[in-house]
């Protein structure tokens, strides 16, 4: 599933970001890194997957919103298309 120790496949990224709550119930959250349309690198420590007022997924689109510690949301979501994602939780992300 991994290629390497340093790198996750974009699929298990996809796959790991619809998990909502961890086992013990509490929010699960992802650090995430992207590039958007006009080529600034974002970094976001702590993030959760949220929807998008479009049909994101015939877009490759994927919603993200930062949160806070307890899972307040700071600011608002934005779409992140889903080949600009180049980290996940401290991997790279490889297609």
């Amino acid at each position: 599933m991994f290629v390497s120790m340093d790198t996750i496949k974009l699929q298990v990224v996809l796959a790991d970001m619809e998990v909502k709550s961890n086992p013990d119930g509490k929010i699960k959250t992802f650090s995430i890194s992207y590039v958007k349309k006009d080529g600034e690198l974002v970094y976001v420590l702590r993030a959760i997957k949220t929807g998008l007022r479009f049909n994101s997924y015939s877009k490759m689109m994927r919603g993200v919103v930062a949160v806070d510690k307890e899972g307040g949301w700071i600011g608002h979501p934005t779409p992140v298309h889903i080949f600009k994602i180049t980290e996940y939780n401290g991997f790279k992300v490889s297609i």
